[in-house]
């Protein structure tokens, strides 16, 4: 098996994800489509909150960030967003906005590397 470049290593638990479809391209894609469907949804929810100092939904929001990330093992993604579910259940949400940028960077990277990885699929498909 090939190495995967340093961005795929860095956003995600490829073992994890390996384990979990067995290199099932169909699955990929309507997992990575369903995370994109709702990720708008939860990232506009997540700035709300902020935005409003709420953080019942901010703890609402990131956790199920939280859930979508783990389900596809985007495990950057994932930590960005059970560090700011934490920060809405402690209601100490201080550093929420930096908190709320280093997610989005995060989800850039992992939309690099699903973009990568679906491209290596198509390829190795054919």
């Amino acid at each position: 098996m090939q190495k995967q470049s340093q961005l795929v290593d860095d956003v995600f638990s490829l073992q994890d994800f390996d384990d979990f479809i067995i290199n099932d391209t169909d699955l990929l894609k309507q997992l990575f489509d369903s995370f994109s469907e709702d990720l708008p949804d939860r990232m506009q929810g997540i700035q709300n909150a902020i935005d409003t100092n709420d953080s019942d939904k901010l703890r609402y929001y990131s956790h199920a960030l939280k859930g979508m990330s783990q389900t596809i093992c985007a495990i950057q993604v994932k930590n960005y967003a059970l560090l700011l579910e934490e920060m809405g259940r402690h209601n100490t949400m201080e550093n929420a906005s930096v908190t709320f940028k280093e997610l989005k960077a995060a989800i850039e990277r992992l939309e690099q590397a699903i973009h990568e990885m679906l491209n290596k699929g198509e390829r190795n498909l054919q």
